[in-house]
């Protein structure tokens, strides 16, 4: 009876906690004003001039440059002003996120580390405050997988979420080798078709985003590769860690976040859409990682956590802003407090 009520006050107070814990961070997400973010500007446009942007495309390659978000922006339209439909996107992103972070950690302890690697990584917290659009079809495609049992249904949502966000037809293609065509495979065979697959698509990408017309060609072509080749030794390093438990959790959750770490290593000196990518991949990564209460998932998390809590400080902000901040105080003084 004793263990019973300890176990029970155990899980209240980790409810109770992990909620107040993520209002405060959905609270402070939506606190932070559009004026001073990187292409909340474009989002604006976006809820604000729907109808021409769709007219505009419907005479240009329609399908390949995401018309499915227009349509969600028309519909928002019903009910919010242009202002407030990227808070919306902010919001729904968070939350799902936040869900799927309670439901999955084993204890506070990982709950916490969870929540610090939301908040610290660049590829979380950029796709959280700026790229939205991939948040949205990666929220969308993170209920599918953790609610459809069929992988040809995953299947389904994962290419509907192309029409909100194209870096989803990459991982349509990823999810159809791996889980329809290869399925019977051993892991090592997916990990080597992926590893060829991302080199092709990372030394091709801009011939064929030309070829289909799609909007990123021109704005990755703009985009400068700065790489110094920290964050492939660390990623590599993480990838061999956990290639050492392939027996042992050999599952589709982890050729999922293994087949997401190597598209990262595959194209990471080749150009940007391995980062962007990542954005996608890096949360499910982290819900692995909450969800198995082992020392080596421990020293993972504790690891990414320093690393990236000192990149943090040290001016992460930067590349999400309008403004270079000189402080992380001079960045919060900017935020408007929703609460």
């Amino acid at each position: 009876m004793n263990v019973d009520i300890s176990t029970q006050s155990k899980k209240i107070i980790y409810i109770l906690v992990s909620f107040f814990m993520s209002a405060i961070y959905i609270g402070t997400y939506l606190s932070i004003p559009n004026e001073i973010l990187r292409d909340r500007p474009n989002y604006i446009f976006y809820a604000a001039n729907y109808e021409s942007i769709l007219k505009n495309r419907l005479m240009e390659a329609f399908f390949f440059n995401e018309p499915l978000f227009i349509y969600i922006n028309k519909f928002l339209n019903i009910f919010l002003n242009p202002e407030e439909i990227p808070l919306f996107f902010v919001f729904f992103n968070a939350s799902i996120l936040m869900f799927f972070l309670i439901r999955k950690s084993q204890s506070l302890l990982f709950f916490l580390l969870g929540l610090t690697l939301i908040v610290f990584v660049p590829y979380v917290f950029q796709a959280q405050m700026v790229a939205l659009r991939q948040s949205l079809a990666t929220s969308f495609f993170m209920l599918a997988y953790f609610y459809f049992k069929d992988d040809w249904k995953i299947l389904l949502i994962s290419f509907l979420c192309s029409f909100i966000h194209s870096v989803f037809f990459i991982i349509t293609v990823f999810y159809f080798f791996n889980f329809i065509v290869l399925k019977n495979k051993s892991f090592e065979t997916k990990m080597l078709i992926n590893s060829l697959i991302m080199l092709f698509l990372s030394l091709f990408f801009y011939i064929v985003t030309s070829y289909f017309g799609m909007r990123q060609s021109e704005v990755y072509q703009d985009m400068e590769l700065n790489v110094g080749g920290g964050a492939f030794l660390l990623y590599l390093g993480i990838f061999l860690l956990l290639y050492t438990q392939r027996r042992k959790y050999n599952n589709n959750q982890f050729v999922l976040i293994m087949g997401g770490v190597l598209l990262f290593l595959a194209g990471y000196f080749f150009g940007p859409l391995s980062a962007r990518l990542f954005n996608t991949f890096f949360p499910f990564l982290i819900l692995f990682l909450v969800s198995r209460q082992t020392y080596l998932n421990l020293f993972i998390m504790c690891l990414l956590s320093i690393v990236y809590a000192y990149l943090y400080f040290d001016g992460g902000f930067n590349d999400v802003l309008l403004y270079h901040h000189g402080s992380f105080s001079d960045f919060f003084s900017h935020i408007q407090w929703f609460f």
